[in-house]
């Protein structure tokens, strides 16, 4: 994959999920097929390995405190799927769903749950057929499962057929963030390419270099932040490309976009914790970046920091 991918570039990359699209393997919340498996193709090609499981776990474990509490909804937003592994630890429920296949099946085990998302899937379609996804608490649209778009298999379309308790609206309406934000205790989930020490995100390009696209992570990051005991969690490993990169940088890369203001991150979660930037000053966010950051990096971005006159 990573031979074909340097050789023929991008149009091989956007080739390859039109043609994987089919077999399920769709993407995150907000985002169209391309987007979804473009990134994760691209951090393949480019030498940017999975998530270890062990690292999976530790995600889980700072995560998923942050995502407890009864009544939640949740949105997974634009996370590779070696991220997802700690959806089977999020223990509360009446959470809505968004994300890959695998990360919707791991919460086959819970009860409650609500939908509100972009595209409706096959895997959800086994959520509602099992009673999993009642919408029961949901205060925007309760009872009710909310989509733009429906994309997966015979069973799942014949449940749909004639039922009520789904909704379909436009994109322009359903990623609205001021819908989402009526959501009580929304929870959004998403990650990123890199981030600097005031808490700038970016989750789409590397530099200049255009990576991903932008999806709906912004739309439901201002959601959840406006979102009545919401909360948003960007959650990415500390490091890149075989531990070699930090992905929390002093500033980003030159020519890198903003994906999502600083002004609008909540807490960040690495495998070594969980970093509170909502309401903080710009030295206690740089305090609190680089103690989630590698240990192998800490000590450079202090001397980084103090160097911007970040302390």
């Amino acid at each position: 994959m990573r031979m074909l991918c340097k050789k023929f570039g991008k149009w091989f990359l956007l080739l390859v999920p039109l043609l994987l699209g089919a077999w399920g393997l769709i993407g995150m919340e907000g985002e169209p097929v391309l987007d979804a498996l473009y990134q994760s193709i691209c951090m393949y090609a480019m030498g940017y390995q999975e998530t270890p499981p062990n690292l999976a776990v530790e995600l889980a474990r700072w995560t998923a405190p942050l995502a407890t509490a009864s009544g939640v909804l949740l949105a997974f937003v634009k996370v590779r799927d070696s991220l997802w592994r700690y959806a089977r630890y999020l223990r509360g429920n009446s959470v809505a769903v968004y994300g890959p296949k695998e990360r919707r099946e791991a919460l086959m085990d819970r009860h409650d749950l609500g939908i509100h998302t972009e595209m409706l899937t096959a895997s959800m379609g086994k959520l509602l057929r099992a009673g999993v996804v009642n919408n029961a608490r949901k205060n925007f649209n309760p009872g009710r499962s909310v989509a733009t778009f429906v994309w997966g298999d015979q069973p799942l379309y014949d449940y749909l057929a004639e039922n009520t308790s789904v909704c379909l609206r436009r994109a322009a309406w359903v990623n609205d963030p001021f819908h989402i934000a009526q959501n009580d205790n929304m929870v959004s989930v998403n990650t990123a390419l890199q981030i600097d020490l005031t808490g700038q995100v970016c989750s789409e390009s590397i530099g200049p270099r255009q990576f991903s696209g932008t999806g709906g992570a912004s739309d439901f990051a201002y959601g959840a932040f406006h979102s009545r005991g919401g909360r948003g969690i960007l959650a990415m490993t500390s490091t890149a490309k075989g531990g070699t990169v930090s992905k929390i940088q002093p500033v980003l890369t030159p020519g890198a976009v903003v994906s999502i203001s600083r002004n609008l991150v909540d807490y960040v979660v690495t495998e070594y914790g969980i970093a509170r930037l909502r309401n903080r000053t710009v030295r206690q966010r740089a305090e609190n970046l680089i103690a989630v950051a590698h240990p192998d990096f800490r000590a450079e971005l202090r001397r980084e920091a103090g160097r911007l006159m970040l302390w």
